[in-house]
């Protein structure tokens, strides 16, 4: 019994870890894309970022 709440526990650990990875790699992937600017995560926003707002 004991073994089996571990495990569950170690699952839904390695899966908030893999959502996370999935949501950075999504952010470092959006701030590549607009030249690596570090303002860009002020706006968060690529079509406003590419008008100049």
């Amino acid at each position: 019994m004991q073994e089996s709440m571990a495990f569950r526990n170690l699952r839904r650990h390695n899966f908030s870890v893999i959502t996370e990875r999935q949501r950075l790699l999504y952010l470092m992937n959006l701030y590549l894309e607009v030249g690596g600017y570090p303002e860009w995560f002020k706006i968060r926003d690529v079509e406003r970022w590419y008008k100049g707002s």
